[in-house]
């Protein structure tokens, strides 16, 4: 019969499995709908209409001066992944202020259609207060984001478990009964968990902006390439194509009370994260390490004790 602590760390193993899978998930979400992008915009045009609002400008001239921000972003090359969205992860009250304040001429507004010293002034003004205001429109946009980014990470929990078939007290069930399953899924996280870590670390140097063209270039094949292994791995999982299945064989039971039980507290465990399950699976291991170094030392002991006697 398999210890306590064997039966747990296979269960934080599956659960660590189905967070990497809905992490991934939620990366192909960020993209396809681009959500911090929005959220950011959204300040922004609040921001700009505003400042705009307070210098006594009509309201399609806040919405004139706000577009003309955009189309000057997207010529410095600030576009997201899909054209229509913003990079704005870099933009300070600064650089915003300078791009408002040089807007001149603005379509589509009642400044002067050619640039002059009135409507000049008019800009510098409204850029004036775009800095005075910046960090009160910019302070929210992270809060938002992770407040939306919690409500995708429940979404996209469910649809991962319910597509694994994972209900918690089956998964349990298998981890305390089988010990093959207890060892593949063990191996099967550690690998993901690797890969997890490595795409992490270089997402975060793709970041870097201060080097060569080539070096970002190589960062980005580089991720792009463990990216890849992660859903192929999560993929070849879900296809029991690594010796085990991580759910409960026999497909979705959905007329089935306690299934549903299961399945959404699998769902609320999964959407914890994929960190929380890594810094849990790390202490488990460091945990198990440590009482089978007493073990063995203990029965060191005990042998010396018997050869003394």
């Amino acid at each position: 019969m398999a210890s306590l602590l064997e039966v747990v760390i296979a269960f934080v193993a599956v659960m660590l499995v189905l967070a990497l899978a809905a992490q991934s998930l939620q990366e192909v979400i960020k993209i396809m709908f681009a959500i911090k992008s929005q959220t950011a915009v959204r300040a922004l045009q609040g921001l700009v209409l505003e400042a705009a609002k307070a210098s006594k400008l009509l309201e399609s001239d806040g919405e004139a001066i706000f577009q003309t921000v955009v189309q000057r972003l997207q010529g410095l090359g600030q576009n997201g992944v899909r054209k229509s969205a913003l990079r704005l992860d870099m933009l300070t009250a600064d650089k915003l202020a300078s791009l408002v304040a040089t807007a001149t001429p603005v379509a589509k507004s009642s400044l002067e259609p050619t640039a002059d010293a009135k409507s000049d002034d008019r800009l510098k003004e409204v850029a004036a207060r775009i800095v005075d205001w910046f960090p009160l429109a910019w302070e929210p946009v992270d809060d938002r984001y992770r407040r939306r980014m919690r409500g995708y990470a429940i979404l996209t929990a469910a649809v991962v478990v319910i597509g694994f078939n994972a209900d918690a007290f089956a998964v349990l069930q298998r981890a305390r009964e089988d010990p093959s399953y207890r060892t593949t899924v063990i191996g099967a996280a550690t690998q993901l968990d690797t890969l997890s870590q490595r795409q992490r670390r270089l997402r975060d140097t793709t970041q870097i902006t201060d080097t060569s063209a080539a070096a970002r270039k190589a960062r980005a094949d580089s991720l792009k390439i463990v990216t890849d292994s992660l859903h192929a791995t999560l993929l070849a999982i879900k296809a029991g194509q690594t010796g085990f299945i991580l759910g409960a064989p026999g497909g979705q039971r959905w007329g089935d009370f306690m299934w549903w039980i299961g399945i959404v507290l699998s769902t609320l465990l999964v959407s914890l994260g994929a960190p929380f399950w890594h810094d849990l699976l790390e202490s488990l291991f460091g945990l198990k390490n440590r009482i089978q170094a007493q073990a063995k030392a203990a029965s060191a002991i005990a042998e010396v004790k018997d050869k003394v006697t």
